[in-house]
């Protein structure tokens, strides 16, 4: 690398400074603007206007360095930051040449950020937002395959503050009302029980898994043992196994529907959205003769 720097002019610029370079208001000398501080052989060169420049925006650290710095090497030191910086470039562009096997990798990284946007565009993207053409797939490959298995049908009354006793006259109110009558009986001065009405499939909940399955049987009271709340399980109505809508398995089908995509997209598409062009010397060097 071709660093060329100049110390006079960095001398003589720090030497036309006084103590008022920490103030906020600050105003840079101004003169020798086009005058360059350091140069490189890729272009890259700091001229005195704008290493001004640099100084004047950097106002908090440039005040933050009055207290341990001098005005000499507050500047060198915001010099040596700039170059630093310029040095850092310099060599991120000379990676590639340096090292083959990380101009392998980029090259790799690029090519496989050109296929993640494409596949993005016309794959999951569509996958997620074409409806129609979704219901379709789903109804042509997917319906019946993903189903619900028998589900009981509970209302759960949970006693948000109280005794045991107080869970257990709610638990036999319960037994002969539905959870919407509880909450219109206990909940009258104060919201004293909260209802959660759910579906369970089998061996999904153990409390509910520990009921007969079948209409209006109810569990004794319980105890969270996280929370210490007392509360109450209700199996309102079981449901036999049943195929599961496209909504029910969105997640699924979507999932499908994406791979069906990208096994069946237009090659053609993508040519057009992402010219391709082939160095056939570079080509034909790879082919023996």
């Amino acid at each position: 690398m071709d660093l060329r720097k100049d110390p006079k002019l960095m001398q003589a610029y720090i030497s036309s400074l006084d103590a008022s370079y920490f103030n906020n208001d600050w105003v840079p000398p101004g003169q020798n603007g086009d005058k360059v501080l350091f140069s490189m052989d890729n272009g890259t060169k700091l001229s005195l206007g704008e290493f001004e420049l640099e100084l004047k925006s950097n106002t908090r650290k440039r005040m933050s360095m009055k207290q341990t710095h001098t005005v000499e090497t507050a500047v060198k030191d915001m010099y040596n930051d700039a170059l630093n910086t310029a040095l850092l470039k310099y060599e991120e562009g000379k990676l590639e040449v340096k090292y083959p096997d990380f101009k392998s990798l980029m090259r790799e990284y690029e090519e496989g950020t050109l296929l993640f946007a494409a596949s993005e565009k016309m794959v999951w993207k569509k996958a997620s937002e074409d409806s129609t053409g979704l219901k379709k797939f789903f109804d042509t490959n997917l319906k019946g395959r993903y189903k619900w298995d028998r589900r009981a049908v509970t209302s759960i009354v949970t006693l948000r503050q109280g005794t045991e006793e107080d869970a257990q006259k709610i638990a036999d109110y319960f037994k002969t009302h539905t959870a919407a009558e509880v909450e219109t009986q206990f909940n009258t001065d104060k919201k004293v029980v909260m209802i959660e009405d759910k579906s369970f499939e089998q061996d999904r909940n153990p409390d509910v898994d520990k009921l007969l399955w079948k209409k209006g049987e109810i569990s004794g009271v319980l105890k969270d043992p996280k929370t210490k709340a007392f509360y109450i399980v209700k199996i309102n109505d079981v449901l036999a196994p049943v195929d599961k809508t496209l909504e029910e398995s969105r997640g699924y089908a979507v999932a499908e529907y994406g791979d069906y995509l990208e096994k069946t997209m237009d090659r053609t598409a993508l040519q057009k959205d992402i010219p391709v062009k082939i160095d056939t010397k570079v080509y034909e060097s790879l082919i023996k003769k």
